[in-house]
């Protein structure tokens, strides 16, 4: 029993040297594997990257020391030139007035000028966007500078870098994010993609050649509104429903499709000059318009309370002119009727008394 024992303990001994040998070539070839290509593609781009950002901050560094000593050599330069001798002449002290206020002119001229200038540019930037696209729909951020074939392109979205590639694969190859001119495109575009769109152009020697900055201001689009009307003699009141709609949205009215000088909910327009027009309102705001379906009123305006100003689309003046006139013609007809009764019976008396005479006449001849 004690033999059968040792062996197998021998046994398990050789088991676990023969598993130990196993486990130390195992981990000799993790140790020496190869290492994938995935893996080796992103430490070349990640090295690549490392070199090009060195580059561009090595380039600023020394811009930023070119530009200091170039503002000393100018500061040298301008005392050299301007305090090198004492400015030496006559004082006029009568003169010394007149001086003080061309001064005080220019100066206040000048101020002037820069507050237009500010008030200007704050009317024309109020809400400081350069751009403006609607939640939902897709838009391209603009390139406006030409890009250098040799170069590469960096666009910067807020504070993060999105894209930094060679402008030959800009243009050659198909980028899901980049047109083929280097504009930049976002898809259903959301609330929270409003900021700042930076774009740089860089040249072969990544020496940075051109850079924007536009403000992307997404907003939500209108909705399409309704049109009411309400005949309010001797008015006729249309009434734009506009519903839910975004704070920004504005409005103006139509007239035969021109517009009408009126910003309100509500439109009032006088019956008889609106008859036979096409009105509707249109809201809008800076990223989309919709336009209400148009309406024409059929109101009728009662020139005299209880009467129409039209009969069967015919005007109610034409039928009191007709009535005078026929009734004006009746009574030529009786004047003229009865001027000539009146003739007929003063002749018809003259004949009579001619009568008369002649038979008196005759009676006294036979006497």
């Amino acid at each position: 029993m004690l033999a059968d024992f040792n062996k197998a303990q021998e046994v398990l001994r050789d088991k676990i040297s023969a598993l130990q040998i196993l486990l130390e070539g195992t981990e000799e070839k993790l140790r020496n594997r190869e290492s994938r290509p995935e893996d080796l593609h992103l430490i070349a781009e990640l090295r690549e990257m490392v070199t090009e950002r060195e580059a561009l901050v090595k380039k600023l560094v020394d811009d930023k020391k070119f530009y200091q000593l170039e503002l000393v050599n100018r500061e040298t330069g301008f005392n050299k030139v301007f305090n090198s001798s004492a400015n030496v002449g006559v004082i006029n002290p009568l003169i010394k007035l007149k001086v003080m206020q061309m001064k005080m002119a220019s100066v206040s001229s000048l101020t002037v000028f820069l507050l237009c200038c500010c008030a200007v540019t704050s009317q024309g930037s109020s809400d400081g966007c350069h751009l403006y696209a609607a939640t939902g729909t897709d838009f391209t951020v603009p390139l406006e500078d030409p890009l250098d074939p040799q170069g590469r392109l960096e666009w910067k979205i807020g504070n993060k870098v999105e894209t930094f590639r060679d402008i030959k694969k800009v243009t050659s190859e198909k980028e899901n994010s980049l047109t083929k001119n280097g504009s930049f495109i976002i898809k259903d575009v959301k609330k929270e993609q409003s900021m700042i769109y930076t774009y740089t152009i860089f040249d072969k020697d990544y020496k940075q050649k051109f850079t924007k900055a536009r403000h992307l201001c997404v907003l939500d689009p209108v909705s399409k509104p309704t049109l009411k009307m309400e005949c309010k003699e001797p008015k006729v009141i249309f009434t734009c429903v506009i519903g839910q709609q975004p704070e920004d949205r504005q409005i103006h009215w139509l007239k035969d499709g021109e517009k009408i000088e009126n910003t309100k909910l509500t439109l009032e327009i006088d019956s008889s000059e609106s008859k036979l027009k096409k009105f509707s309102c249109q809201v809008f705001n800076k990223v989309s318009s919709k336009t209400s379906e148009t309406l024409t009123h059929n109101c009728i305006k009662h020139v005299v309370p209880g009467i129409p100003e039209e009969v069967f689309g015919i005007s109610i003046w034409i039928f009191v002119g007709c009535g005078g006139g026929v009734v004006l013609v009746l009574i030529i007809f009786v004047i003229v009727c009865c001027v000539l009764r009146k003739r007929k019976r003063s002749m018809h008396l003259k004949e009579e008394e001619e009568l008369r005479l002649q038979w008196l006449s005759a009676e006294q001849q036979n006497h």
